[in-house]
């Protein structure tokens, strides 16, 4: 049924990409992110959506008459230098027709979608639609991560979805750290008070998958994240005194 549910999901989104272009880099980020044919068990568990995806993306992108100039920022600049650096190390090493080949080409078709992503989305509506996309995408995880950590007393390790960039511990808990400041920028977009408490919650129940993933590297990265949003609050020393106190009880989650 799930299989089902998917395919038609992307019956309807494919052309719609064609239709609106700028969708694309939006469903990219949904399926490269969220993963959501790896919560299938049929034929869906193994299709290429992600490349699927892509490759609409790519095409409609020929003709996307709204295409922006490439921005020329220190991020962007920093991106391609990286592709430019890894480009280059591969080339010269050792197993350069092997594994470390395999690996470029992931790199390389995820900075493309990167590029197209930057040229395609404009304008603040957009890029927040593809934070509540990327936010959504991997929170999902911690949310339910979060749930089953405090049902378990921390008991059992949090993972993310098999087959993905995130299905290790460290990986899946490095990623939700990640997401928590997106989320603290959308709580701060929400008008409804019953949404930005939602959206708290949220965050909590990611803290609590992060701590439930038994990542050490994690439990640092997420003081230090706590620390930032705490000094980014209205009262940021006494925010970040409390968050970074109630992270040190909240340490007796990790085995």
């Amino acid at each position: 049924m799930r299989d089902i549910a998917l395919a038609l999901i992307f019956a309807i989104l494919i052309p719609a990409i064609f239709y609106r272009p700028w969708l694309g880099p939006l469903v990219w980020a949904w399926v490269s992110m969220m993963n959501p044919h790896r919560m299938t068990f049929g034929f869906a568990y193994s299709t290429p959506f992600a490349q699927i995806v892509a490759g609409t993306t790519l095409i409609s992108f020929l003709f996307y008459k709204d295409k922006k100039p490439f921005p020329v920022s220190a991020p962007a600049v920093y991106l391609i230098l990286f592709v430019v650096w890894i480009s280059i190390t591969t080339a010269l090493s050792i197993n350069s027709t092997g594994s470390s080949f395999d690996t470029w080409q992931k790199v390389f078709k995820i900075h493309l979608m990167l590029w197209v992503t930057m040229v395609m989305l404009s304008g603040r509506q957009q890029i927040t639609w593809l934070v509540w996309v990327i936010a959504l995408s991997v929170g999902i995880y911690g949310i339910k991560g979060g749930i089953w950590t405090v049902a378990t007393g921390g008991s059992s390790r949090v993972w993310g979805p098999p087959g993905s960039f995130i299905e290790g511990n460290n990986e899946l808990a490095l990623a939700l750290t990640l997401v928590l400041p997106l989320m603290f920028f959308l709580r701060g977009e929400l008008k409804n008070a019953m949404a930005r408490h939602l959206m708290t919650a949220a965050m909590i129940f990611i803290g609590f998958s992060i701590l439930g993933s038994h990542s050490r590297g994690a439990f640092l990265a997420i003081i230090v994240m706590a620390l930032f949003l705490g000094l980014k609050s209205s009262r940021p020393v006494l925010m970040s005194v409390l968050t970074i106190s109630l992270l040190g009880r909240l340490v007796a989650f990790m085995p």
